[in-house]
């Protein structure tokens, strides 16, 4: 980490440099205008570590992805999540699903040859995005993988904890050069050895320890003439005390811009409104030259300046040597320049190929057609072309909002559909329809009160069009948020709702209403303890989540879909045999998987193979653990384990189970598992005969329970009449 010009990108091109005879290496740029795009970086480094080419076809493409993973027990699942990421297959995958895939995907390839990743500018990166970074540190195991990552310093501020605590992160501040180095980088810049501080004091001063100032500083000197080059190398051809000095590295950079000749500015300015990492074959058609000898000229000459430098690959692909380079020129741009270079470069996408306009494409077409429409709005406010320009950003913004709203990134969902919303006319249908998700992405971020405005507008747009599709979807959301915000009475008002909805979601043939009309059923009947009736609903739910096409949906019905089995009506055998229905039905999906083995260990048990239990539990727990998923070992995994102990009679091994996950449980602040998982604590104290500690656990445990948690309400209640009656 260090602020901008400390060196952070120079230090990384020497790194790559010197792996890159020994290691693969692949890069990955988090864009500036990063918001919503959360993968993007993610799809460069996967492409470029399984040589997918441009060209090539989405058969191609996954045919690499294989090769990669060959031999792994887990290929096929592997392909066909990373496959999602990247745009060949229609899966639906959650972020904890797609955290193991590319984590399994990274640790294959380095096991082939060492593999070097880098994702620079991560101050950019989006939350989800530095959560899959922290899996891959926190849980790679026996691969040579080394992941590098630059950051502005406020991103340490912003994310304090970030990496914190791992002994596989380390973290690196570069600190600004005194005067000696910096006296010492002029010298290297102008091949004569260590020059004399007091020679370039005045640019020494103005730099103040910026590596790239003088750089820049020493490039515009030689631009202009002022450094002529003799035998012992270049030297003053004036009094460089006596110049006057841009006073920051920006103006410097806009100085150094501006010096261009006409046609080479042009083909700078071009390059910025397309990005760090720049596409020639784009760049060639947006600056429509004569021909491509002449773009190579000015190319040529733009890298020799360093305002450029190539890829590894040549000239098909440029970039910029550091985001402030490419922002000065940006900014150099007229408006009117600009808004017309994001929507021909908009074209230009979505002309391309669909493998390379695949995964994120709709996040990046929607972010340069905004552009456009935002500057364009602010020469000639409210004109035609501007709102054709809103509707085909809000069009592609709205389908990326979906789209991870669906593989559950809500930070993503949130960003991009709320985006899609402030552009699209008030009167567009796909706004409407999108205002329902929007509402519930927000509250599942936390944002209670916006989430709430979200669905005012989409119940009185609702209202206002006769839309009762909309209606209903509304409803349904605000009576999940009002399980959060307002819980008390939320049984009998969740279920009259429920009960109004299906009927019209059955008359509509809306098989999505009817998925999450059932799955909140669901949860109505187990906030009772009506398991036979829980069941039901979500095996229903997930039937209509299939019929929908909607594989998120699905699984997190099938994911919950066990749990009535444990305890619920069916008898132990039969309960075995639906476990694997279900794990059938989830086809791979790691965290059904998990959730279901849980259920079976506990199942085994009761039919007494107690040994059994235990390795199946053991199974469940490598599943999560392979997700990264701690909140779920310290919770549901912590409380069947402990069960399955207390059912083979050695309290002391539940204990043993139970405690680790309490004490995570209380760290992290959660209290719905906390209180179920205290309560088997309690019993386990119990059967040990130490009355006084069940005692203290039981009143922890209805201290932490729901008034509406009847599970642990009862467990607690029970240990705490025993307790009495020892006492």
């Amino acid at each position: 980490t260090g602020p901008a010009g400390v060196g952070k990108s120079r230090l990384v091109a020497d790194l790559v440099q010197a792996a890159q005879a020994e290691a693969t290496v692949a890069q990955g740029h988090c864009p500036s205008y990063g918001e919503g795009i959360t993968f993007w970086p993610l799809g460069e480094v996967i492409r470029r570590t399984a040589g997918i080419l441009p060209e090539d076809s989405r058969a191609e493409a996954r045919e690499k992805l294989a090769a990669l993973v060959a031999g792994d027990t887990d290929a096929d699942a592997i392909v066909e999540d990373v496959g999602h990421l990247l745009g060949l297959t229609d899966t639906t995958v959650g972020p904890e699903v797609l955290f193991w895939a590319v984590r399994r995907l990274l640790e294959a390839a380095a096991r082939r040859r060492p593999l070097l990743v880098v994702f620079e500018d991560v101050h950019w990166a989006q939350p989800t995005f530095l959560e899959l970074i922290g899996h891959i540190a926190a849980w790679s195991r026996d691969a040579p993988l080394f992941i590098c990552c630059t950051a502005r310093p406020e991103f340490c501020e912003d994310n304090p904890d970030w990496g914190a605590g791992s002994a596989n992160v380390s973290r690196i501040e570069l600190a600004p050069l005194g005067d000696t180095d910096s006296a010492s980088l002029i010298g290297n810049l102008l091949e004569s050895g260590n020059a004399p501080a007091r020679a370039w004091s005045s640019i020494i001063d103005a730099a103040q320890g910026n590596p790239l100032y003088l750089q820049e500083m020493v490039s515009m000197l030689i631009d202009d003439g002022l450094i002529r080059r003799t035998a012992g190398g270049w030297v003053p051809s004036v009094v460089v005390q006596g110049l006057s000095l841009p006073l920051t590295l920006q103006s410097l950079l806009v100085s150094r811009i501006d010096a261009l000749d006409a046609g080479d500015r042009e083909v700078l300015e071009v390059a910025a409104v397309m990005g760090t990492a720049v596409d020639c074959r784009a760049l060639r058609e947006l600056l429509e030259l004569a021909g491509e000898e002449q773009m190579e000229e000015r190319l040529s000459r733009l890298i020799d300046k360093g305002f450029l430098r190539a890829d590894s690959g040549g000239l098909e692909r440029v970039e910029f040597p550091h985001a402030l380079l490419r922002e000065a020129t940006y900014n150099c741009a007229s408006k009117d320049a600009r808004a017309e270079l994001h929507e021909q470069f908009a074209d230009w996408l979505e002309r391309a190929p669909q493998t390379e306009r695949a995964g994120e494409s709709d996040e990046v077409l929607g972010f340069h057609l905004e552009r456009a429409h935002q500057l364009r709005d602010e020469l000639r406010p409210h004109d035609d072309h501007s709102r054709r320009l809103a509707d085909r950003a809000g069009g592609h913004l709205a389908r990326a909002g979906r789209r991870a709203f669906s593989r559950g990134d809500v930070m993503a969902a949130a960003n991009l559909l709320s985006r899609a919303v402030n552009l699209l006319a008030s009167d567009d249908p796909l706004r409407l329809s999108m205002l329902p998700n929007l509402s519930e992405a927000q509250m599942m971020t936390g944002a209670l009160e916006q989430a709430g405005a979200t669905l005012d507008q989409a119940c009185y747009g609702a209202t206002e069009h006769g839309d009762l599709a909309v209606l209903a979807h509304v409803v349904l959301v605000q009576t999940l948020q009002r399980l959060f915000t307002q819980p008390e009475g939320w049984v009998e008002a969740a279920r009259s709702e429920v009960e109004r909805a299906i009927p019209l979601f059955e008359d509509l043939d809306d098989n999505l209403g009817l998925a999450r009309s059932w799955r909140l059923l669901s949860l109505i009947e187990l906030s009772a303890c009506r398991y036979a009736a829980t069941g039901e609903a979500m095996d229903r739910s997930a039937q209509f989540a299939r019929l929908a096409g909607d594989r998120r949906e699905e699984l997190e019905s099938l994911s919950w879909l066990p749990l009535p089995l444990f305890a619920g009506p069916a008898p132990a055998p039969e309960g075995i045999r639906q476990c694997q229905e279900i794990l059938d039905r989830a086809d791979g999906d790691r965290k059904v998987e998990g959730t279901v083995l849980l259920i079976r260990a506990a199942l085994e048990a009761m039919t007494a193979d107690v040994g059994a239990a235990r390795t199946t539990l053991a199974s469940a727990k490598d599943a999560f653990e392979d997700l990264g998923l701690q909140f779920w070992i310290a919770g549901p995994v912590a409380q069947f384990a402990g069960w399955v102990e207390l059912a083979a009679g050695d309290p002391v091994a539940a204990e043993r189970e139970l405690r680790p996950g309490y004490e995570a449980l209380r760290q992290m602040g959660e209290s719905s598992w906390l209180s179920t998982v205290t309560a088997f604590l309690a019993r386990s104290m119990f059967a040990q005969q130490r009355y006084d500690e069940a005692g203290e656990f039981a009143r922890i445990t209805l201290e932490t329970a729901d008034g509406q948690d009847v599970y642990s309400q009862v467990l607690g209640r029970c240990v705490k009449a025993r307790t009495s009656c020892v006492g």
